[in-house]
Parts: structure tokens; sequence; C-alpha cells
């Protein structure tokens, strides 16, 4: 990676906020899990801890190759 790679990146980076990570986005994480084993697609918790904090700061989609998502309830899954 150049020097000029190197400064799009970070350049890019700068602009990427970061969501936090409250109570209501593991309470939400949890349901996920919940709802997910009751179909009998059990969503991984990682996945579903990013999903439930996504969801509980008003996001409602994830750009991802990850076709678990998939699995998460009130996520729209755009995938690439």
């Amino acid at each position: 990676m150049g020097k000029e790679d190197t400064n799009v990146t970070l350049a890019f980076f700068d602009n990427v906020g970061i969501l936090p990570h409250t109570d209501n986005g593991s309470i939400r994480a949890a349901e996920i899990v919940a709802e997910s084993q009751k179909k009998g697609k059990a969503l991984a918790a990682t996945d579903a801890l990013i999903a439930g904090v996504m969801l509980s700061n008003g996001c409602t989609s994830i750009v991802t190759r990850d076709s678990d998502f998939q699995r998460s309830a009130g996520m729209k899954v755009i995938s690439y």
C-alpha cells in the first residue's frame, strides 16, 4: 500500500462514526438471539451484538457479505 492509498484510507476512516454500545444494544442483541433460536436458525452472538447496537442506534440496514444478518429481525441487508 503506497502513501497515497494510506492517506485515502485514513481520510475515509476519519469520517466513519463509531456507534455507542449501550445496555439497550445488549438487550436488543439478546432479543435477536432468542428470536433466531425460536426459528431454529441461531445467529452468532457477535452478529447479534452488531445488529443490536445498530438497531438501538436507529440503523436499519447493513452492507455486508455475511448472509447471517438476514436472520436479524429489522435489518435490511445490502449484499456486495
